[in-house]
Formats: structure tokens, sequence, C-alpha cells
């Protein structure tokens, strides 16, 4: 499996090695950032109790849901599990 910035570099021949470095030390930072995330969620959810994360969880789906343009009816036909 290639890495984007090595498509990259397939796809766009005329990228310095400046850019290309810069390219892949963006991604291989972002990288870190993701796994950085996940190793403090995962603790996050094992040092606390369920019903509170949960419901932390729960108010920050429902806010997005309250502010999102698309109905219920909108996401489920855009998912392919509502017909017209």
């Amino acid at each position: 499996m290639k890495f984007i910035s090595e498509k990259l570099i397939e796809i766009n021949r005329e990228l310095s090695e400046d850019e290309i470095q810069s390219i892949r030390a963006s991604i291989k930072d972002n990288q870190k950032q993701r796994l950085e995330f996940v190793d403090l969620w995962a603790r996050y959810v094992l040092d606390h109790d369920d019903k509170e994360w949960s419901r932390q969880q729960n108010i920050i789906i429902n806010s997005c849901l309250r502010n999102s343009p698309m109905t219920k009816e909108l996401y489920l036909k855009m998912k392919g599990e509502m017909r017209d």
C-alpha cells in the first residue's frame, strides 16, 4: 500500500524534494496526532464510568444533529436506507 505522499509524487513529478519532504512530514505528524488522540480517548473511556462518557457523547451527538440542516429522512435517504 502506498502512502498518500508517494501517490502525490507519482501524480506530480514537478514537486521539489523539499515539498515532498514537507508532505511526508505533514502526513507523519497527522498520523501521530491521530494515534495520540486514540490513546487519550481509550484511557478516558477506561478511567471513567460508562454512564459518564456515554452521557457526554450523547450531548455532543445530539448537539450536532440539532444544528445540522440535514433531516433524519435526508440522512437515511443519503445512506440508501430509505426510499422515496
